[in-house]
């Protein structure tokens, strides 16, 4: 992870501090429209400067997670300049495709198509060009995540078998069924991975060279629970990764977990505290993790019905966070996904319900978003303190809503011997700010905004 700024900002919480308004550069939302002869698109992709994004069209309103071992739309690949154009398939008779999968620089994309024979088979596409992906026992299968250098691809065949193609290699990694229904994540070098096997609530992670092992939730008590693993992120090193469940009781609710080594799985505060999102089907990460992006499985919390980012201080519903970083999110009646996201997370794709002008009632689109990270200046804090007849303080933090790579720190006493602690809560937006309210037993506490790279 890199490293990150030296403090700028230190206030006692009684005290109130102005900042700068709104940083001059603005969050922007395109819509990518559909491939001729389609109603519906679905982003899975992003290359790290924004300017390529992949996914699939089709006239149907099926996911990519039912499409992976029965394709029925077209894969598409977007760019900036010349719009939404199909991807080239492998059989011109009975041509189903998708694309899942994208290199950090835009070049090769992997997926899946029907071969001369009908079959599904994993695809890579170099420079728009598609090349079937050598299966040991032949069969079918699907191609789904890529490293950032290209050179390694995970997916499956129909024999219930992960399998990575080192420089177009194959190997089988581990056996295990119903991986129409797994999520996958990938380092930048295709050296560590997870599998998340949502069928079975299985969940393992692969390095070189330890091979592939079962990945632990701690403590010990939660590991025999029902989880019902949903998605996974992994950093651009490997050495963190992140897995949704659904929990069967109050001892493993919904939320998110997170690994810094091979089995540590410890629940993400962070999530945890936004209980009311429920399950996330999908999880995208900053190369470094500082920045997520997830799919929820709805609630009336979600003003955006779905899209979350999750921020070093807590979850942020996407679609408000956006109107308050200068989008336009008029023509969109909701953001419900998010599914990639750039290394440095400033740009990231989904897919939308899309309504008015540019579209009808009902329709699903492909969209293409950068966010503001960092606003302009110095970062400024304003904090506002209440206490009630119980003495127990209510504190609010403000701070403008185009600083999102920050934490919030605070320590009971200036002193060299004391620790700065994170607060992680529920944000919400308000205008064109991020409040986030703590709650404090008596006295004094001193906080500070900090930057990250």
């Amino acid at each position: 992870m890199r490293k990150s700024k030296p403090y700028h900002f230190l206030v006692l919480c009684t005290l109130f501090v102005g900042f700068k308004t709104l940083s001059a550069e603005q969050a922007t939302l395109d819509a990518l429209g559909v491939l001729p002869g389609t109603r519906f698109s679905f982003a899975s992709g992003i290359s790290d400067d924004g300017g390529t994004v992949v996914g699939g069209a089709s006239t149907n309103r099926f996911g990519i997670q039912s499409l992976r071992s029965h394709p029925v739309g077209q894969a598409f690949i977007w760019g900036a300049a010349g719009g939404m154009v199909r991807l080239a398939g492998l059989n011109q008779e009975n041509d189903s495709s998708w694309a899942e999968g994208i290199s950090a620089d835009g070049k090769i994309v992997v997926g899946s198509a029907t071969d001369a024979t009908g079959k599904f088979v994993p695809v890579r596409w170099d420079q728009g060009q598609p090349t079937s992906l050598a299966l040991p026992s032949g069969g079918s299968g699907t191609a789904v995540v890529i490293s950032a250098d290209g050179s390694t691809i995970v997916g499956f065949d129909g024999l219930s078998h992960v399998l990575r193609w080192r420089h177009g290699r194959p190997e089988s990694l581990l056996a295990a069924p119903f991986l129409n229904y797994a999520e996958f994540a990938i380092s930048a070098s295709g050296n560590y991975g997870v599998v998340c096997l949502t069928a079975n609530d299985s969940l393992f992670r692969w390095s070189d060279p330890l091979g592939v092992l079962p990945a632990r939730i701690s403590p010990t008590a939660l590991d025999g629970l029902t989880h019902n693993f949903r998605a996974a992120a992994m950093t651009a090193d490997g050495q963190r990764f992140f897995v949704s469940t659904s929990g069967d009781s109050s001892l493993a609710p919904n939320g998110a977990y997170q690994w810094t080594g091979l089995n540590d799985g410890q629940p993400i505060p962070t999530y945890q505290a936004a209980a009311a999102y429920g399950y996330f089907g999908h999880l995208a990460t900053s190369a470094s993790g500082s920045l997520l992006a997830a799919t929820a499985s709805t609630t009336a919390a979600l003003p955006d019905n779905g899209a979350v980012l999750i921020t070093p201080f807590g979850p942020l519903p996407f679609a408000p966070l956006l109107q308050a970083q200068g989008a336009d999110t008029s023509r969109w009646t909701a953001l419900t996904n998010l599914t990639a996201m750039s290394a440095d997370g400033r740009w990231l794709a989904g897919a939308g319900g899309l309504a008015g002008a540019g579209g009808t009632p009902g329709q699903v689109m492909a969209f293409r978003t950068k966010l503001v990270l960092h606003a302009e200046g110095e970062p400024a804090l304003k904090v506002s303190a209440t206490t009630d007849v119980f003495n127990r303080t209510t504190t609010d933090l403000r701070w403008p809503a185009s600083d999102l790579l920050v934490t919030v720190e605070s320590v009971p006493a200036l002193h060299p011997t004391l620790p700065w602690q994170p607060e992680v809560g529920t944000p919400r937006i308000e205008g064109n700010e991020i409040v986030l309210r703590l709650y404090q037993s008596n006295g004094p506490r001193y906080f500070r905004l900090r930057r990250l790279d």
